[in-house]
């Protein structure tokens, strides 16, 4: 596992949130979708533009028709929300952050890798902040349902 150690800023984060299961059941990838035509009809698509998924709760714990996943867009102190979108602030500091490139079927499977294979030997511990799936490449034409993003996950030391 490719893993590097780095600061990630605090973020200003406009979103849509999807409430239910991950994964292509789930309707994530709508959900990306209805976000992708939201940001073309404002214009705000640029160079650089930094998209940010994340999704709040374990499938294991939590049920699925209840799990809540957010997809948004990086944006301004001045930018001004409308009707179909929220705004939070996401806290920087340390994660841990490993490239993902591959299907939505088998993100959540990158995930558990993380946690399983990375995590217990590290030297770090989970941090009570939200885990980012960063996007950075939307200019790059992918297959359907493949993905490229950074995972990156909250930490401490322990």
């Amino acid at each position: 596992m490719r893993v590097e150690v780095r600061e990630i800023p605090p973020y200003r984060f406009a979103y849509m949130r999807h409430i239910g299961p991950y994964g292509t059941a789930g309707n994530i990838s709508t959900l990306w979708a209805s976000l992708g035509r939201w940001i073309r009809r404002r214009e705000l698509e640029r160079p650089g533009m930094l998209t940010v998924g994340i999704g709040h709760d374990a499938p294991s714990i939590v049920a699925q028709k209840n799990l809540r996943y957010d997809a948004g867009l990086v944006v301004d102190r001045d930018f001004k929300p409308d009707r179909s979108i929220n705004i939070a602030e996401l806290p920087g500091g340390k994660y841990a952050v490993i490239p993902f490139e591959g299907s939505a079927t088998v993100i959540s499977d990158a995930w558990e890798d993380f946690y399983a294979i990375w995590l217990p030997s590290s030297g770090y511990q989970p941090e009570d902040r939200p885990r980012l799936e960063l996007r950075r490449d939307h200019g790059i034409q992918l297959p359907a349902d493949h993905l490229r993003c950074e995972l990156c996950l909250p930490i401490r030391r322990l």
